[in-house]
């Protein structure tokens, strides 16, 4: 079961975000609905940020929205996006479910249509991507060492005030599995 999906208290996602987003969804549907695509692709990869700098520049010139200063709005487009649908991987979200939870935030209608209409149609595979993307830990566990030790003797109300106390341990066995 999904749950409930909201992104009024992630402060990445401002208001200038929503408003710039909501402008480009409006004024270049189509290519924007390509741009998602792209962002729900690359969500797997390990790294920072979804776009490069050129790829920025690139995305400002293809959406219209200009140069200089305004790949930064680009740039927050794109972080926005790339949030959205983390936390809609992480929630388990449906795609109606994130449009109404985009148009609670600050969307507008076009906005919230095309991450509706990017999520339901490649949110599956994006899913499927981020489970079989390893994060710090491999796979499959190659090997493992146990080490089983009972405490003998000794009182442990004595240890815990830190008199000391005698104290031993048996160890019981190792197993190496590999």
């Amino acid at each position: 079961m999904a749950r409930p999906l909201s992104f009024a208290s992630d402060a990445r996602l401002t208001a200038t975000a929503w408003a710039t987003a909501s402008t480009i969804a409006n004024t270049h549907p189509e290519r924007f609905d390509m741009v998602l695509e792209q962002v729900l692709e690359r969500l797997p990869q390990k790294g920072a940020r979804t776009f490069t700098a050129a790829e920025d520049a690139q995305l400002a010139q293809v959406l219209g929205v200009g140069t200089g200063a305004d790949i930064v709005g680009v740039r927050e487009v794109m972080e926005l996006c790339e949030t959205v649908f983390r936390r809609a991987c992480a929630t388990g979200s449906t795609g109606p479910g994130l449009g109404e939870a985009a148009a609670a935030a600050g969307a507008n209608e076009a906005l919230a249509t095309a991450l509706r209409g990017a999520w339901s149609a490649r949110g599956g595979e994006a899913i499927k991507a981020l489970k079989t993307t390893p994060f710090g830990a491999p796979l499959y566990l190659e090997s493992t060492r146990w080490q089983v030790q009972v405490p003998l003797a000794g009182n442990d109300d004595n240890n815990a005030a830190g008199t000391g106390g005698p104290t031993a341990d048996a160890v019981l066995g190792t197993l190496d599995l590999t």
